[in-house]
């Protein structure tokens, strides 16, 4: 009577479904020197301001590519990567007024210039094998390189763009970027349901901090999907460009949410998609120029941004 009440038990329990359902996957990044990989970005921006009764709106829109090669595997298991764009195309509309950038184009004007210059042009990135970007460097030459590409700039104008590029695309900024695309994995191994958290300290944008929250929802021995629900928190004393000239805070926080999909024997993505939805006030202080106070002006503002990404191993 006993064994014949064991035998489905013990079915079940070395059965090779059940065997496959509590399957660990080993999450991490195995680099190899010389590897190569290609990230496809398309990304879209839109921003509401509400001034008085009126609702002003920016439209911005992003497509890069960038490669990455591994130039060195360190001790510890990180990777030290080249890097370089090999396109980028943006398009920023307000109010009528546009701007337009593609790297293989015959335009000729300041802006095309200027991103022209930063085509293939090679800094490095830090990442260690759980995913976490550490560092990223090289860039203030690719810096003064793209601003000597422009006739007639004076040299205090050389240092406000200067710091405006290190600002909007330097190196915390790339951090940023990379972090969207590339996962945090756990620092042990995961099956189906799994979830672990950790922090990235958004030193670019508006600052503050995003809470990430990461779930495996399948894998096995080919593919794993997985799924961040995090939340993004600005930090609201510090002062930053909010563009046009003026400077002010930032008091936003919101929603990013971003799914993968994981080739389980690299650990490398090969695609993946973000939402994010932030919400807040922009403190404008005045013209930073000019150093001109106004007294804060409270704006509502409301930011929505889709971004797809296409990961290729060469």
């Amino acid at each position: 009577m006993i064994k014949k009440n064991l035998i489905p038990i013990i079915f079940l329990l070395f059965s090779p479904l059940f065997l496959r359902a509590q399957s660990y996957v080993d999450l991490h990044f195995n680099f190899k020197e010389g590897s190569e990989f290609q990230i496809h970005q398309k990304a879209n921006k839109e921003t509401y301001l509400t001034v008085g009764e009126v609702e002003q709106r920016t439209s911005n829109q992003k497509e890069t590519k960038l490669m990455l090669t591994v130039k060195k595997v360190n001790p510890d298991g990180s990777a030290t990567l080249s890097a370089n764009y090999q396109r980028i195309i943006l398009s920023s509309s307000q109010d009528g007024n546009k701007i337009y950038v593609d790297t293989k184009s015959e335009g000729s004007d300041v802006f095309n210039k200027l991103f022209k210059a930063l085509i293939d042009q090679k800094f490095n990135v830090t990442i260690s094998e759980y995913g976490k970007i550490e560092s990223v460097s090289g860039m203030d030459p690719i810096f003064d390189k793209m601003i000597d590409a422009l006739s007639g700039v004076k040299k205090n104008e050389k240092e406000e763009l200067k710091a405006f590029l290190i600002t909007s695309m330097g190196p915390e900024q790339v951090k940023l970027n990379l972090s969207f695309v590339i996962p945090q994995y756990a620092l042990f191994k995961v099956h189906k349901g799994d979830a672990w958290t950790n922090h990235t300290k958004a030193k670019s944008l508006y600052g503050g901090t995003i809470d990430n929250y990461w779930e495996l929802q399948y894998g096995n021995d080919f593919m794993a999907k997985l799924e961040n629900k995090a939340k993004y928190y600005s930090e609201p004393s510090t002062i930053i460009d909010l563009g046009g000239g003026q400077e002010g805070r930032a008091q936003l926080e919101g929603d990013i949410t971003s799914n993968y999909v994981i080739n389980a024997s690299s650990s490398w993505p090969t695609r993946s998609i973000v939402h994010s939805e932030l919400k807040g006030d922009f403190i404008f202080m005045g013209d930073k120029k000019k150093r001109k106070k106004k007294g804060n002006l409270k704006v509502p503002v409301r930011i929505i941004q889709n971004i797809s990404y296409e990961i290729k191993h060469f």
